[in-house]
């Protein structure tokens, strides 16, 4: 096993020098915090036949009517990765 070198990859030890302080204590500015704040807004759950932008279906039940065939296929998928599972051992 490589140890690892001390090249430039990975992440900085510390913050650049100029978002400190005379005190040397980290001081974010005003605007770095707000684009923060609203970067990271709450996630909404959703049940699963809700239409969401951009998922291409025009209504609620166009989406159920796919998630019919999907989850199908996917049994069968299942059923057969664990039929096929005997021969791996």
């Amino acid at each position: 096993m490589r140890s690892r070198s001390a090249s430039g990859r990975g992440r900085k030890r510390e913050r650049s020098p100029e978002s400190r302080s005379a005190d040397g204590m980290v001081t974010p500015s005003k605007k770095q915090r707000l684009s923060i704040s609203l970067s990271r807004s709450r996630s909404v759950s959703r049940p699963p036949h809700e239409v969401v932008p951009g998922e291409g279906f025009k209504d609620s039940a166009q989406k159920v009517e796919a998630i019919k065939p999907a989850k199908k296929s996917v049994k069968k998928r299942n059923k057969d990765a664990r039929r096929g599972e005997a021969d791996r051992r």
